[in-house]
């Protein structure tokens, strides 16, 4: 609810036409305050209709049309704002960047970085006192320090609070968002009381756009011809020939399904682990095969209250879609962390993945830190510490580097000994 003291007030709300924003509109009206539905319009018509849709993930709108409407059932004003170019900058480049580069990058955190920049900015222009949107976590405020923080939703399997982990204080001192106490079932029930019909739109929490298949279509329009040649698929660990691939751009390190020309079989289980953008070949290797104990992660940002005289035991989040870790996390200089797990876990990693680190596992939650994966690895049986389980001399072929070095000065302190999972 919203508190005494904001009844009349403006408030800037981030419609999609869905049933999420457009229930959080109505919530923020009936609770007395003055919602005005903003829409962001990421869509570039002059793109190839294939190739621009697929640059979209199902949190984006393409048909403004459809919802002023619901604006104006809602009795609300609207306006859409035309951002492709920010879009394309901040988030269509790198993502393009990173497919090509072979690592990872998380769109639907920076696109959300994105729209929240915006909501401030219209929010000004607009006199209004509040953004929201419809998503679903909690905003709360440290009554010592005058600080706010994020956490997780009271509906843990609607949480959305890995999807804002890297938002500032900018963002979130006058950020409302209703439907953060509420589930999912209960939005719902809502939103067919109103009456009104909802833009169609696919899963919320589905895979990010960077690995939807048709996003080569993107990536061929845009990346130089001459990193777009065919090449070869090869097991990993070996180097025996698995057969040809179309294009490299087809592919993106973790992915799964992977396909070869002339329908060769390839195993189901088997996952893209190495590009190599010189040859253009493809490495692929069991998932079971992958594993990792220690990841490094680079541009950490912290809660300020955070104590960083010891290690501290946390919750990890590497993707919307999986669940949290328990490990340790150890503060080391340059705005980086070491995260230490108690033990091996089976899965594939990719630098330049976002990782947000909470406090916990259930709701309320609260989300401590976040940054960018670096480099994830495990301890080999001659103790190396590896990035993936091949002889050496296969590895250094591959990355054309020594293994990789990670400053283990801080292996389980003293102070470790007495926490347990």
């Amino acid at each position: 609810m919203v508190k005494k003291g904001k009844e009349g007030k403006k408030v800037v709300i981030g419609m999609t036409g869905g049933v999420d924003s457009t229930v959080a509109a109505y919530l923020l009206k009936k609770q007395g305050l003055e919602p005005i539905g903003v829409t962001f319009n990421f869509y570039k018509e002059e793109s190839s209709q294939k190739a621009g849709e697929e640059c979209l993930g199902t949190c984006q709108s393409k048909n403004l049309g459809s919802i002023q409407e619901v604006c104006d059932k809602l009795e609300i004003p609207f306006y859409g704002v035309n951002a492709s170019h920010l879009f394309k900058e901040r988030v269509l480049d790198r993502v393009l960047t990173a497919r090509l580069g072979g690592t990872a990058f998380s769109p639907c955190v920076y696109c959300n970085i994105l729209k929240f920049d915006l909501l401030v900015e219209k929010s000004k222009k607009l006199g209004a006192d509040f953004i929201a949107t419809g998503h679903y976590a909690k905003v709360v405020k440290n009554i010592k320090t005058g600080k706010f923080q994020l956490i997780s939703a009271n509906d843990r399997e609607q949480d959305q609070s890995y999807y804002l982990s890297a938002l500032d204080r900018i963002h979130l001192e006058n950020l409302l968002l209703p439907c953060a106490d509420i589930r999912r079932s209960e939005v719902e029930q809502i939103a067919k009381s109103l009456g009104i019909h909802f833009v169609k739109k696919g899963d919320r929490n589905r895979l990010c756009f960077m690995k939807e298949k048709n996003f080569s279509f993107y990536i061929q329009k845009n990346a130089p011809p001459g990193m777009l040649n065919n090449g070869g698929i090869f097991n990993f660990e070996d180097g025996v020939p698995v057969g040809d691939h179309g294009g490299v751009h087809h592919f993106y390190v973790g992915q799964n399904k992977v396909e070869a020309l002339d329908n060769v079989k390839i195993e189901e289980d088997a996952r893209v682990v190495e590009i190599d953008r010189k040859t253009k070949n493809v490495y692929i290797s069991k998932t079971k095969n992958i594993r990792y104990s220690i990841c490094e992660v680079i541009n950490y940002k912290q809660d300020p209250d955070t104590d960083i005289s010891s290690p501290i035991k946390v919750f990890i989040q590497f993707s919307q879609l999986e669940k949290r870790q328990a490990c340790f996390l150890y503060f080391k200089n340059n705005d980086t962390v070491v995260l230490k797990f108690q033990e091996e876990i089976i899965g594939l990693l990719v630098k330049g993945s976002h990782v947000a680190i909470y406090n916990g596992l259930g709701a309320g939650a609260k989300i401590i830190g976040n940054g960018t994966l670096n480099s994830f690895g495990f301890f080999d049986k001659s103790g190396k510490f590896r990035s993936l389980p091949d002889p050496e001399e296969v590895e250094l072929e591959i990355y054309g580097q020594e293994d990789l070095k990670l400053d283990l000065s801080l292996k389980t302190p003293r102070k470790e000994k007495d926490v347990t999972f």
